[in-house]
């Protein structure tokens, strides 16, 4: 069994629950076997390549997908780009080329896994060539996950992309398990917080990656990287209506920090929906309207240190009030 792996493929985009799922399955088998676990993505998406129009925006970066699945239990991740061939390889010659390039020891799967050219690979190929190799083949159930109006979903990246897009991120996080957060680069914006006594950071993200719903909400902010020191920040995304702004922009006030952010990485959480976007009459109201945002702000992220919420089980995160 030497040089072979617990190998599972996917796109993985957003590595919720129910990819964690196949993880953790990869992880006990891998363990099991004495072997360590591989997860095989791609990049750009193989719809990116072929339906480049038409294909969703990401949940995640690239980077942020490599460590949620580290962090999921995975010991190596392989990022293949499906431009080099493989989107016209015949499912049965992606299993010879996996065979000859990650062999395999046992596989872990979703059970709506497909490969191959046109994905007209199956779990029914997959399961007659694995047992034909004395490869282990586990697939991980679909994951149900109730929301709070006591729907149950089937935990998807299409529905965390939905939700995502109707602002929802509190049930968002239920799928995830972790807050939604976006990655990207703070970049010199018009000062207009500046100007109304509430300074913001402007975050330019991957034009890939989807944004939440417009408005305004609560979440914390890291910067640089640091996972010890995370700060309250409200954040808006829109296009600042009271000053009829047309691009969409994020940008977000760090509660307490009064340091330089151009130009620096900073990954911000969305845990609440705070309130949509409104045109104000002047900016003397909205001023008003931005000060009983950073109250409320406050009081949502308190309210959660309180009592202790975390749905990912991890452990209560610092948080920064001033």
């Amino acid at each position: 069994m030497s040089g072979r792996s617990v190998i599972t493929i996917g796109n993985f985009d957003g590595v919720h629950r129910g990819h964690q799922a196949i993880l953790t399955a990869g992880r006990a088998l891998a363990d099991q076997l004495g072997i360590r676990l591989e997860a095989l993505t791609f990049d750009p998406s193989p719809r990116e390549v072929l339906q480049p129009d038409h294909a969703p925006r990401r949940l995640c970066t690239a980077q942020q997908r490599l460590e949620w699945l580290k962090a999921a239990g995975a010991d190596h991740v392989i990022v293949l780009d499906p431009r080099h061939g493989l989107l016209d390889t015949p499912a049965r010659e992606f299993l010879e080329w996996l065979e000859r390039h990650h062999p395999p020891a046992a596989m872990v799967e979703g059970p709506d896994f497909r490969f191959g050219h046109q994905r007209q690979g199956d779990l029914t190929m997959l399961r007659k060539w694995a047992l034909s190799r004395k490869i282990d083949l586990v697939v991980a159930p679909k994951l149900l996950r109730q929301i709070n109006d006591h729907h149950n979903l089937e935990l998807s990246s299409s529905v965390c992309r939905e939700l995502l897009r109707l602002g929802r991120v509190r049930e968002l996080e239920l799928c995830l398990g972790r807050p939604f957060t976006l990655r990207g680069v703070v970049t010199v914006g018009e000062k207009r917080g500046r100007a109304l006594g509430v300074p913001t950071a402007n975050l330019q993200t991957d034009d890939r990656q989807m944004l939440p719903s417009d408005g305004v909400y609560a979440g914390r902010a890291s910067i640089g990287g640091a996972k010890d020191a995370w700060w309250p920040a409200a954040i808006s995304v829109g296009i600042k209506p009271t000053f009829a702004t047309r691009r969409r922009i994020i940008e977000a006030h760090l509660l307490g920090y009064a340091g330089d952010l151009y130009d620096q990485s900073l990954d911000l959480t969305f845990e609440h929906w705070v309130r949509d976007q409104q045109r104000f009459p002047n900016v003397t109201e909205l001023a008003a309207q931005l000060r009983r945002d950073l109250d409320k702000t406050r009081d949502l992220l308190r309210l959660d240190q309180t009592a202790g919420f975390s749905e990912s089980n991890s452990e209560p995160l610092p948080l920064a009030f001033q």
